[in-house]
């Protein structure tokens, strides 16, 4: 299945220059959504996976879905104050944002 077709190309958004890929679309089509899934999760396979940790908002929709399909555990990565107890954070960036991203401590323990 080629998946490029269900995501749709918005250009200059959010600011100018930057082409915002929509994913609606394959959210929309079970068939093109549980695709992408399995690709996403396939070079995990029989690896032994604990957690899978992933970014908001669209991280939360693959991230939770990989993991289950894996049988692994979900760390939610949000904006850092976003929720109480969350204590490990990163830095990230993007072309048009750089801010630190932050998850609950105990989500992530020794396993």
């Amino acid at each position: 299945m080629n998946l490029a077709g269900y995501i749709r190309t918005v250009p200059d958004f959010p600011i100018p220059g930057i082409l915002f890929r929509d994913i609606t679309p394959l959210l929309r089509d079970p068939d093109a959504l549980r695709t992408a899934m399995e690709k996403m999760a396939e070079p995990w396979q029989g690896q032994d996976v604990d957690l899978i940790a992933a970014m908001e908002a669209r991280g939360f929709m693959f991230g939770a879905a990989m993991a289950i399909h894996l049988g692994a555990g979900f760390v939610p990565v949000r904006k850092a104050g976003h929720g109480r107890f969350l204590r490990a954070s990163i830095v990230g960036a993007q072309p048009y944002w750089q801010e630190r991203r932050s998850a609950r401590a105990f989500a992530v323990r020794s396993l």
